[in-house]
């Protein structure tokens, strides 16, 4: 059906719109009622009166569950291709509080959904603030889906606002204090719905919501395989999984609580034991966005092929850091155990040539007691005097020796005789200068080797803000949506 001058044919428009969203069919013949006309200034009050009369009586029998997902995607749909003819003009103001309640609601939900989806495609986070700012709340809430909660949560992401990771899901009626069906109940959210939100964390400037960016994209391969998008993001995805692995908690007001970090990555804690998987997985989920690309889709090909070639880059750089730092921390550890050793040795020498010192001159003060008290004796021979003084140096030497063999014992190898100590022991004595200088050395060394380990070695800082200039210029004409896909 073709239309004829300027009128516009509700009825028509609203047949069409149950053919394309509802039975699935084509939706050309809705753009072109729409669209190809000589005055299109009013298609935003044409789209809002056809999906309220294509979806009112459905709305009447059935649930939120069952015609809102249609409804959304004949919304986001029809805006996109009023975007691409240059017909995306902002009006914020056909927005207003308390006209719900003049208008019906799926009237005044689509006028809200139509003005929240261009600022979206546009990345006006401040226009979606300032319709949300306008908007009644009650008809924004569809069944279990907060739509204000929903947009709001997009643009606070996409703006680089933190937002706690256990209320990412409950605005689209998810139970955050269940986390294990999160991905089973994901299922029956709509896909746009899923998409916003993935969109969002996509868009965060930072590194975090690697996990959560997962889950969606893998509920949104399930419903779609052919869907690049979630491909494309779930690579992302991967990517921010391996730089959390190293990462340490950033300070400011973007910082993220240890608790916190570890109870996200708890979802899966196999990502956690290697890198090179998550970048092996990152790099995987690109080659199969390429792979269900559409062979037409040049500009989005090249993004994708950019892209993979970012990642595949720092996963090789990654690897190559990682290894050096090792190495250092190695040789560093090394020269501290050595030093501690050396340091031990020293104390354990200090401390045994004072025993032997005290043992030799307790030999010798026994040695003359001795020859004083037998010197004493009167009823024995001179001979018996020499025997007695004899056994009683032979026990002293032997003391001596004894004291110093309980310490030290010499042990034959290839590298010559090397004196080792039979039992470990601890003593608090004063060192000498030479010792102190040691402990401070070790002190030093140890402080290295813990700041190398805290050090944060990722280049994704740079990456990131390079990804989010051209997420934020180049790819805001093909930010990921498609059609009947966003």
């Amino acid at each position: 059906m073709q239309p004829t001058g300027n009128h516009f044919d509700l009825d028509a428009a609203a047949v069409a719109a149950r053919n394309g969203w509802i039975a699935d069919s084509e939706a050309s013949e809705f753009y072109s009622l729409l669209f190809d006309r000589s005055d299109t200034s009013h298609w935003k009050d044409n789209l809002a009166a056809s999906a309220q009369a294509a979806f009112a009586s459905t709305a009447d029998r059935a649930t939120e569950m069952v015609w809102f997902e249609p409804f959304l995607n004949m919304v986001t749909d029809v805006c996109w291709q009023a975007r691409e003819r240059g017909l995306g003009a902002h009006e914020p103001q056909r927005v207003r509080r308390h006209r719900s309640v003049e208008q019906p609601r799926l009237l005044y939900l689509a006028t809200a959904l139509i003005e929240l989806q261009l600022y979206r495609f546009d990345f006006n986070y401040d226009g979606i603030f300032e319709v949300l700012s306008r908007a009644d709340d009650a008809p924004l809430q569809v069944g279990p889906y907060d739509l204000n909660g929903i947009y709001l949560t997009f643009a606070q992401l996409s703006a680089g606002k933190r937002i706690v990771p256990s209320e990412l899901f409950s605005s689209i009626g998810l139970d955050p204090e269940s986390p294990t069906n999160l991905s089973r109940h994901l299922d029956r959210v709509p896909v746009k719905l899923r998409h916003l939100l993935l969109h969002g964390l996509w868009l965060f400037p930072f590194r975090f919501y690697g996990v959560e960016m997962l889950i969606l994209a893998e509920s949104l391969v399930k419903s779609d395989p052919k869907d690049g998008n979630a491909y494309y993001r779930m690579g992302e995805a991967y990517r921010r999984i391996a730089a959390a692995t190293q990462w340490d908690f950033e300070t400011g007001p973007t910082a993220t609580q240890a608790l916190e970090l570890e109870q996200t990555l708890r979802a899966d804690p196999t990502l956690l034991e290697d890198q090179n998987y998550c970048y092996r997985r990152a790099v995987e989920s690109l080659d199969m966005a390429i792979r269900v690309l559409d062979p037409q889709q040049l500009a989005r090909h090249e993004e994708y092929k950019n892209y993979r070639l970012l990642v595949s880059t720092e996963w090789q750089v990654q690897t190559a850091i990682r290894s050096a730092v090792e190495r250092q921390v190695a040789s560093v550890d090394e020269k501290v155990q050595a030093l501690s050793r050396q340091l031990e040795s020293e104390s354990n020498q200090l401390v045994w040539k004072s025993v032997e010192v005290l043992s030799l001159f307790a030999a010798l003060m026994g040695l003359l007691i001795t020859n004083i008290s037998v010197l004493g004796i009167d009823s024995i021979s001179t001979f018996e005097r020499i025997g007695l003084i004899g056994m009683m140096a032979f026990i002293m030497v032997g003391f001596f020796l004894l004291v110093r063999n309980t310490v030290f014992r010499v042990r034959e190898g290839r590298e010559g005789p090397k004196e080792v100590r039979t039992k470990p022991q601890k003593f608090s004595l004063r060192r000498p200068r030479k010792t102190a200088e040691l402990q401070q050395r070790i002190s030093e060394l140890e402080r290295d080797i813990e700041r190398m380990r805290n050090t944060n070695y990722q280049l994704a800082p740079f990456l990131d803000s390079a990804s989010g200039e051209q997420r934020r210029t180049g790819t805001q004409l093909s930010d990921g949506y498609r059609e009947r896909t966003p």
